[in-house]
């Protein structure tokens, strides 16, 4: 007869429990050793006792770290976009990328891979050797020694007198610039020699234009222009010039042309940069993050840049779109149920100070694959607005008093689905209103700023913070034991589960009573898998544990609209408004129609944050005219939908609008106040306290 208790531990318990003689175990049978205890159990303990988060090491990854939070429940995950660190044999070190000299060649001290560069006297100036082979970039002549500091290599005069070669090596790989530093008086050819790895080659794509081709002719990276980027535009996206360099294919040599109307025009500034090669040519960069715009439209040649650029810049002729990457699928936080995610952009630059005179920078969750080699202005994935959230905030290292600063979108739809295994393709940044010519950018810091080892000293790039409730992790088990002696306590049944000639235990329940045999219980012992008991007869919980958890209440209450900006039935409201309705809780798949008092509907872009609702309307309203909003739609998260919510307001006479008197009320007694407007008016306060 088979007697089951519920219980959910690890292997240090038994599971259903019969009663029988016991048979004598083979004189080779060895007590089982206890299971190891899960790090990530420990890690929560430990939080809990210190009260103060603690790290689970057994699950750091090149891209993540794992906290056990001082509840004693819940886990915080930290997650870059690129490696911030590099397994080595004697374990996890963080990426250092300054350059030193070691078996006769530059390298970085820690980096993902093996990057080899030139000291010099040859013409190979990076070799990279990776998981697709070994590839080299040259350059069309013997270099000199250059100059190093920290990540950088500067081979003076590479390309000519005053034509620098800079390489800057970053945790992804590494970005080749040729750096013009005097004005020319032609057109510039810059020919970027390549030693391809096997399986690999230079041709055309089925763009019609020069790529790099894998074995079946697939196009691995976009070649076709390189930026053009003059010093005013690498300080400021709202300034300077910006052109391509088209590319040409030359046997194992891209040849890129600088264009002379660029390098000529005299409002260019100097020094001119030329990014000619990164590491996404050869397939090792990874797809961390980049942007694209119709002014720079490839994505491998930004990604190597250490700024994202997202919104709308020069008056709104400029678009730009950011694209961030972070990886979920096959991590530990696949299964788990989001509590908070934040995703954290260190803003360098904006063209303001202010959040409430610019749409703000929207987020939408990417829908189809794309990497740093091959997106472009003309080959965008797809995005959906499902979860989408936008911001408003904006800091500025150069305009702003408070200089540059950390801005948080709250994703933790969009992060929920990756976990529940939605393809985590990564997020989109754009312009809330992006049709528009609004001027409305945000300059963020990229991946390949670094300061990873030495934030917050320093700015960082893209990280997503997530608190979270790890998955489950079942596993059946089954354990016997016999008439005597008897077992009812947590300490009982773990002695019991630890003594071979009493007890056995399996991963498994099959049809046979008699169950797994010595040896099949004692490799299920060893296995250190955690194992949940199953269920049989009764549920009779042991002394050690607690109460059953008590349900909540289901959650019927209706979303509410708790404020509204215009104010019900306020007049003198400026034809140039945006119209707000604040939920009392977090709310999806609202709906906001504005009508003037003829039914007509105002046209207008609408973005939900912060459980507000913003409509901006696309042109100023109508002046003395009386609007009427309505919300519906409005759902929570328990699935109730509100009520429609209605309100009214008129916006101001247009003959009204100006300063008609300006009264100084700096008298001190009686109630006339002087006119200071030089328009002869006069006023009289009502109530004065001096």
């Amino acid at each position: 007869m088979i007697a089951a208790l519920t219980l959910s531990v690890s292997l240090l318990t038994a599971p259903a429990i019969a009663q029988g003689p016991p048979p004598s175990p083979p004189p080779s049978a060895k007590v089982a050793r206890t299971a190891a205890p899960n790090p990530t159990d420990v890690a929560l303990a430990k939080a809990k006792e210190v009260n103060e988060r603690v790290e689970v090491e057994a699950l750091r990854s090149a891209t993540a770290t794992y906290y056990a939070n001082p509840d004693g429940k819940t886990l915080r995950a930290e997650l870059s976009s690129v490696p911030i660190r590099v397994k080595t044999d004697d374990g996890w070190r963080p990426i250092d990328l300054t350059l030193v000299e070691k078996d006769g060649a530059l390298r970085p001290k820690t980096a993902p891979g093996d990057l080899v560069l030139s000291r010099g006297n040859d013409s190979t100036v990076a070799t990279f050797s990776g998981e697709k082979g070994r590839m080299a970039f040259a350059s069309p002549s013997t270099l000199p020694k250059p100059t190093v500091k920290g990540n950088v290599a500067t081979y003076p005069s590479a390309y000519g007198p005053g034509i620098d070669l800079v390489v800057s090596v970053m945790p992804s790989g590494f970005r080749h610039d040729v750096v013009i530093r005097q004005r020319p008086t032609n057109a510039l050819e810059l020919r970027v020699p390549m030693r391809l790895s096997s399986g690999t080659k230079l041709g055309i794509g089925a763009d019609k234009t020069p790529g790099l081709l894998n074995a079946t002719g697939e196009e691995a990276a976009d070649l076709a222009a390189a930026p053009v980027i003059d010093a005013a535009a690498m300080r400021d996206p709202d300034k300077g010039n910006i052109s391509q360099a088209k590319a040409k294919i030359d046997g194992n040599n891209v040849i890129y042309t600088a264009p002379a109307t660029f390098l000529n025009d005299p409002t260019t500034t100097y020094p001119v940069t030329v990014t000619t090669a990164s590491e996404t040519w050869e397939g090792t960069g990874i797809a961390g993050d980049t942007h694209v715009s119709n002014v720079l439209p490839d994505g491998s040649a930004n990604a190597t840049l250490p700024w994202l650029l997202a919104g709308k810049s020069h008056s709104g002729s400029r678009t730009h779109r950011t694209y961030i990457m972070f990886h979920i699928s096959g991590t530990p936080l696949e299964g788990g149920t989001v509590h908070n995610a934040d995703l954290r952009l260190h803003n360098q630059d904006s063209h303001t100070c202010s959040d409430t005179d610019s749409p703000g920078i929207d987020l939408q969750r990417v829908t189809s694959p794309w990497n740093t080699g091959t997106i472009s202005w003309n080959n965008q994935p797809s995005t959906v607005l499902s979860g989408h959230v936008a911001n408003r905030g904006a800091y500025s290292a150069t305009r702003c008093p408070e200089g540059e600063g950390e801005l948080y979108y709250s994703i933790e739809l969009i992060v929920q689905a990756w976990m529940n295994g939605t393809p985590d393709l990564g997020v989109r940044l754009n312009s809330v209103i992006e049709p528009d010519s609004t001027q409305n950018w945000r300059y963020y810091r990229s991946h390949e700023y670094g300061g990873y080892d030495t934030y917050p000293f320093t700015p960082r790039g893209p990280v997503l913070f997530i608190q979270y409730t790890p998955a489950d992790r079942p596993v059946s088990a089954v354990a016997w034991r016999y008439t005597e002696p008897e077992a009812s306590t947590y300490d009982e049944i773990e002695a019991l589960a630890n003594d071979p000639a009493r007890a056995r235990a399996t991963q498994s329940v099959g049809p046979d009573p008699v169950g797994p045999s010595w040896e099949e219980a004692q490799q299920a012992k060893e296995s250190g898998s955690e194992f949940d008991i199953q269920d049989a007869e009764q549920q009779t919980p042991l002394p050690h544990e607690s109460d059953p958890p008590v349900e909540p209440e289901p959650d019927t209450t209706l979303p509410t609209v708790v404020e509204t900006s215009p104010a019900r039935d306020a007049t003198g409201v400026p034809i140039i408004t945006t119209i707000r309705a604040t939920f009392g809780e977090a709310v999806r798949g609202s709906d906001i129609q504005v009508k003037k008092q003829d039914g007509g509907a105002v046209a207008g872009t609408p973005v939900y944050a912060n459980r507000t609702l913003t409509f901006t309307p696309s042109a100023p309203l109508a002046a003395d005219t009386r609007y009427t909003v309505e919300v519906t739609k409005a759902t929570d998260y328990a699935d109730n939908v509100m009520a429609p919510h209605s309100w009214a307001f008129t916006t101001a006479n247009a003959s009204l609008e100006g300063l008609v008197a300006a009264f100084g009320l700096e008298e001190g007694t009686g109630s006339t106040v002087a006119d200071a407007s030089g328009n002869n008016n006069s006023g009289v306060a009502q109530s004065t306290t001096w």
